[in-house]
C-alpha cells in the first residue's frame, strides 16, 4: 500500500495525496478508530502513522488491537526514527505472538507517569511462556523463518539513552513489555 503513495510524492501533489491517505485509511480501519488517531496525529506524524499501519496488520490476521495513548508525543526525549523503531518491533511481535492464540488479543497503551515520564506498555496473550533474558541474543528466536534480529536491535536502540528503560514480563499466557522515556 504504501508504494501507492510514491505516485503523488513524484508530482508533488501533497493534497491529493492527504486526500488519497484519508480515504485509504478510511476503507481500512473503522471510522471512530481513524477519527481518533487522525486527530492526534499532528502531535507525531511517524508515530501516529505507524500505529494506524499496525491496526490494519492486526485487523488483516485477526487480532484484536486495542490502545490508549494518553500522552503528548512531542513531550519524548527520544528520537522518533529510534522510538518508532522500538515500538515497531514490539508491536509486530505481539500481533504475531496473538495471532496463535485462541483469545487474539493485544493491547498498547502510552501514559504519563506522575514524574513526567512516559511508560509505553504492550501486552498480548501467548501460548509460550518466553524466557525475557535470551530472546535479546542475536539470532535467538522462536518463529519460523524468522532471524532473531528485532529485538537486539531494539536493546542497542535503548542504550544509547540513559533515560529510557525496558523491563519484560512473560507469565501464565501473557506477555508484557514496559518501556519508559524518561525526561532529561
Amino acid at each position: 500500500i504504501l508504494q501507492t503513495y510514491s505516485g503523488y510524492l513524484a508530482i508533488k501533489d501533497y493534497d491529493m495525496l492527504g486526500k488519497y491517505h484519508t480515504r485509504m485509511i478510511n476503507t481500512i480501519l473503522d471510522v471512530e478508530t481513524t477519527m481518533e488517531l487522525n486527530r492526534r496525529i499532528p502531535e507525531c506524524p511517524p508515530f501516529f502513522s505507524l500505529v494506524i499501519s499496525k491496526i490494519e496488520q492486526a485487523q488483516a490476521r485477526q487480532v484484536d488491537f486495542r490502545y490508549d495513548i494518553v500522552c503528548d508525543m512531542n513531550d519524548l526525549h527520544i528520537d522518533v526514527l529510534d522510538f518508532c523503531r522500538i515500538i515497531s518491533v514490539f508491536l509486530d511481535n505481539a500481533i504475531e505472538a496473538a495471532e496463535l492464540t485462541g483469545t487474539k488479543q493485544m493491547h498498547f497503551s502510552g501514559q504519563v507517569k506522575p514524574d513526567h515520564s512516559v511508560l509505553f506498555i504492550i501486552s498480548n496473550d501467548t501460548d509460550d511462556e518466553l524466557n525475557t533474558t535470551e530472546i535479546f541474543k542475536r539470532g535467538y528466536t522462536t518463529k519460523d523463518g524468522h532471524m532473531g534480529l528485532g529485538l537486539p536491535t531494539v536493546r542497542s536502540i535503548i542504550q544509547k539513552y540513559g533515560n529510557c528503560t525496558l523491563s519484560l514480563n512473560s507469565y501464565r499466557g501473557s506477555f508484557t513489555v514496559y518501556f519508559e522515556v524518561k525526561p532529561v
